[in-house]
């Protein structure tokens, strides 16, 4: 498995080592691009978790803003699952 922050870091010299066994440039680039989604879902999940946090501490007059945001969470739960499937096939 390939450590996420050197994929980052080192990307050409990552390019190199692994078009010696087969792969190339282009899947590294979807892989590329599934992480960076992958980051971003993560970042909308837990700024999400927060305001619903948030929200529920402040009583029951909030509840329907808190059910709405469960239901969005669901859906970006759901995408990251998919997002990482792709990555980590």
């Amino acid at each position: 498995m390939i450590d996420l922050q050197k994929f980052f870091l080192d990307f050409d010299n990552l390019i190199e080592r692994l078009e010696g066994r087969g792969i190339k440039k282009e899947q590294l680039l979807i892989i590329k691009d599934n992480v960076i989604n992958h980051k971003e879902v993560q970042k909308n999940i837990n700024n999400d978790r927060r305001i619903r946090n948030q929200l529920s501490k402040e009583g029951s007059k909030n509840a329907e803003k808190v059910v709405e945001i469960k239901k969005v969470l669901r859906v970006e739960e759901k995408k990251l699952v998919d997002l990482s499937q792709k990555i980590y096939q």
